[in-house]
């Protein structure tokens, strides 16, 4: 289970069905920055790319911001 360990993992188990939500456990090296959470494609991403546009359905997200104080 990685640094979450068993404990963490069932912590979140417990709360996400405590709220009505569901968990979704992926490998380390799953490409979620490179993934459109609308349609699932997965693009390339160099680090310096401050927002994703997917190609194939239009979706467009800043994926980081400069914080300013």
């Amino acid at each position: 289970m990685g640094e979450w360990g068993s404990e963490g993992v069932g912590e979140l188990e417990y709360k996400c069905e405590w709220y009505g939500s569901g968990l979704v456990v992926v490998d380390r090296f799953f490409p979620s920055s490179k993934t459109c959470s609308n349609c699932g494609h997965v693009q390339d991403m160099p680090l310096d790319m401050r927002t994703y546009d997917c190609p194939e359905c239009g979706l467009s997200i800043l994926l980081r911001f400069k914080r300013q104080y």
